[in-house]
């Protein structure tokens, strides 16, 4: 059975998994509780994540755009210039998308694009 909103809307799925929480239900989890810093760090993350995403889909558009590949190709050519150049994703999609209004993109990074792209293009 549904369980409803205050507002008389239907809570979604994760609304009725968090009920089960005691901290959603209003009682406040003991600070030195292990679980509760497992959250907290999965939290970060996951806002983290939320924020990257759209500068990431931007450089995913602009290589789709440069280079005429799939949005498969080039989250690979993202994925594998990150890996090869030790770089987090959202740092190498920051660059590329920064490239496209003038500034100058790293040089090791430049490198490993042109390399992750030559390599997506022999596929």
């Amino acid at each position: 059975m549904p369980t409803f909103h205050p507002a008389g809307r239907p809570h979604s799925a994760v609304d009725g998994r968090l009920s089960n929480f005691p901290s959603a239900a209003g009682v406040a989890l003991p600070a030195d509780d292990p679980s509760c810093e497992l959250l907290r760090e999965e939290n970060a993350q996951l806002k983290q994540a939320l924020e990257s995403r759209p500068v990431i889909d931007m450089a995913r558009g602009v290589l789709m755009a440069t280079f005429r590949c799939t949005s498969q190709d080039a989250w690979w050519v993202l994925v594998t210039v990150s890996q090869h150049a030790n770089t987090k994703l959202r740092v190498v999609a920051e660059a590329l998308v920064a490239a496209t209004g003038g500034e100058p993109m790293p040089e090791d990074l430049s490198r490993h694009l042109a390399d992750a792209v030559n390599a997506a293009r022999e596929k």
